[in-house]
């Protein structure tokens, strides 16, 4: 059995990466998507926070390993629109501390610096590290499963307990997205194969099942489902509009340049054919037990579909929907990476120490240093600053903006002012995100935020919210916009040109 040690100077880098993964989290932090995602998310916890009405129950708003968490700091710090981001910003210091003490389980120091770096600075964590979503909270309850688990494989004696927690953590992490658990038929069978324990197969199991019938008996004891979460999805989530594809071979389009980025599709490369040298060759049945776990994420959320007639995948061809397997992927490559550089060292061609907490103490600050200088050139590309900031220009920064947006979203609706958005979905998400994070509770009707109407002036339909319900004449008005997010006072005769834009939300 491989006992976490954790020295003195292993707290140090632990301290540190945490520090970093803020002060870097900070830096980089986009505004509030205006995506219904995340508005179902923060109503949802708003709702149970502050004894509101609860929004219909659907996919979205039956994701309590979001939806608590973010209900749990909205009653200590509140509704202001900067307590959004206070839990995907915890989430990713959390995972910093938690993949680092993996890693220095997994193989040593280097192991966990590498894999947490590599989580910190992944550029799509910009944005989940920004954003009320799934993603940002299956990694952290997928790293305390992965950590549990890999405490069971460890072990020859005293086995339950770990075995235990990882089972429940993921049955956490499935109640953030269930498409989580397409790992756990790779966690099975590698309790079969490695540790050739049916019985602990039987446990593991067992418990997730138990716990999924006690949460469908309180569907059907509380609600109108009677058979849970799976009759929620069926109603909620199969669309006649989904996405299809027209062969069966065309589900492996989800992987195609257009998809997956360069940034997703190397890494998954790299890993993909370690894993497939290693299963046969490598000896660590940790490791084994990572990449049979994420082979099985793989394999179902590229074959999972609603329906053969037409086929219908899953999940859409988005590549945030791999961001749990993100954890087993980098700490298998930093693994290999350390046992490489130890193969290096002990051939007496280099005698450099790399694991020393100093050497990572300073490779943290320099990064930090560098990355904040390079965010505060003159030529800086200005498209890039939506998720850069430099710490010189304090008013340019998100939480700066939201509380700009929050006093004037506020301002005009108790003076009267309509608060308009162009027609259309792009409209309509900017409206109805300046109404659901940036009004006041005090705005509220019947414990809800004002819903948009539509108003046509000359011809042309906008969005509207405003206390008198009119639209017209000269006056000043408060226009939304989509991507980024903002606000901003004008006349309606110019607000036409301008309000409208559909601003593509991407995911890239």
């Amino acid at each position: 059995m491989t006992r976490l040690s954790v020295t003195r100077g292993d707290r140090w880098v632990l301290f540190s990466l945490v520090l970093f993964t803020l002060a870097f989290r900070l830096a980089t932090i986009m505004t509030v998507n205006t995506g219904v995602d995340e508005r179902d998310y923060w109503e949802s916890a708003r709702a149970l926070s502050h004894g509101l009405p609860y929004p219909e129950l659907s996919h979205r708003t039956t994701r309590y390993g979001v939806i608590l968490p973010v209900a749990a700091v909205q009653l200590v710090l509140g509704l202001h629109p900067n307590v959004y981001h206070v839990m995907p910003v915890l989430n990713c210091m959390i995972q910093a501390a938690l993949v680092y003490l993996l890693g220095l389980r997994l193989r040593g120091r280097l192991t966990g610096f590498l894999a947490a770096l590599a989580m910190v600075l992944f550029p799509y964590m910009i944005r989940a590290g920004s954003q009320v979503r799934p993603e940002i909270f299956s990694i952290t309850y997928m790293l305390l499963s992965v950590f549990y688990f890999v405490e069971y494989l460890d072990r020859e004696n005293e086995r339950f307990k770990p075995l235990l927690w990882a089972a429940l953590w993921m049955f956490v992490s499935y109640e953030t997205k269930i498409t989580n658990l397409f790992m756990v038929p790779g966690m099975l069978l590698a309790i079969i194969l490695y540790k050739r324990r049916p019985r602990d197969v039987l446990v593991f199991a067992g418990i997730l099942f138990g716990l999924y019938l006690v949460e469908t008996a309180l569907y059907a004891t509380f609600t109108r489902f009677k058979y849970g979460e799976l009759e929620i999805i069926t109603q909620k989530h199969f669309h006649a509009d989904s996405f299809t594809v027209p062969r069966v071979i065309d589900l492996l389009q989800r992987y195609a340049p257009e998809n997956l980025q360069w940034y997703w599709s190397l890494p998954f490369a790299a890993f993909g054919l370690g894993s497939i040298f290693y299963l046969r060759k490598g000896r660590d049945i940790r490791i084994k037990g990572l990449l049979l776990a994420s082979a099985s994420f793989f394999f179902f959320i590229t074959i999972a579909v609603k329906s053969l007639n037409p086929i219908t995948p899953a999940e859409s061809f988005i590549n945030r929907y791999f961001s749990v397997v993100l954890v087993p992927v980098f700490l298998t490559l930093a693994y290999w990476i350390e046992g490489a550089v130890r193969r290096f060292m002990a051939s007496g061609r280099s005698r450099m120490r790399v694991d020393s907490p100093r050497l990572f103490i300073v490779v943290l600050l320099t990064g930090l240093v560098v990355s904040l200088g390079i965010f505060s050139l003159p030529s800086f590309p200005e498209r890039l600053r939506l998720y850069a900031h430099s710490p010189f220009d304090p008013g340019s920064h998100p939480f700066a903006l939201n509380e700009r947006y929050r006093r004037l979203v506020n301002e005009a609706y108790t003076g009267g002012t309509p608060i308009v958005a162009g027609n259309g979905l792009a409209g309509l998400s900017a409206i109805s995100t300046a109404a659901s994070f940036y009004l006041d509770l005090e705005t509220f009707i019947d414990g809800r935020p004002p819903r948009p109407t539509e108003a046509e002036v000359e011809g042309e339909t906008f969005w509207l919210i405003s206390r008198t319900g009119l639209l017209g004449g000269g006056e000043p008005i408060l226009v939304a916009r989509r991507f980024p997010f903002n606000v901003e006072y004008m006349r309606l005769s110019d607000a036409s040109a301008t309000s409208g834009q559909a601003g593509a939300d991407r995911d890239d």
